[in-house]
């Protein structure tokens, strides 16, 4: 099975998503070991995280924004199974983030978005493996 979403489809939901609810997922119910999700962020540095049981892909639509990844999370919470947060993390590498990059980033490792600088739009695929 294969699914598709296009540029206009892309563009109606972004612009539906509010600063309350800022990210959609994709294709729900459709799909088992892994969540696409479409996510907007603006102004604002986002939580530190980690996911022990999931690696995530960015993938940039539009705008531009930092994502510090690696290091450690200061303080950090679980706040689901497999799954820590924190505002705050330390001891990361800043990489700019425009249209058209693409991010791996692996279980286990910290990650935060910063998008002070402005408005961007993102594709988020987290894979799950109990490995």
């Amino acid at each position: 099975m294969a699914y598709k979403i296009g540029k206009q489809e892309v563009d109606k939901i972004v612009s539906g998503l509010s600063n309350e609810n800022m990210v959609v997922e994709l294709f729900k119910d459709k799909i088992k070991n892994h969540v696409v999700l479409l996510k907007k962020a603006d102004t604002k540095i986002g939580a530190a995280e980690r996911h022990v049981y999931a690696s995530e892909i960015y993938y940039v639509l539009k705008g531009k924004a930092k994502l510090n990844i690696g290091g450690k999370i200061v303080e950090e919470k679980q706040v689901g199974e497999g799954e820590f947060k924190s505002p705050k993390a330390e001891g990361y590498e800043t990489h700019d983030m425009k249209e058209e990059d693409f991010f791996y980033i692996t279980k286990n490792e910290v990650h935060q978005l910063d998008a002070r600088q402005g408005l961007v739009v993102y594709l988020i695929i987290k894979i799950f493996s109990n490995e």
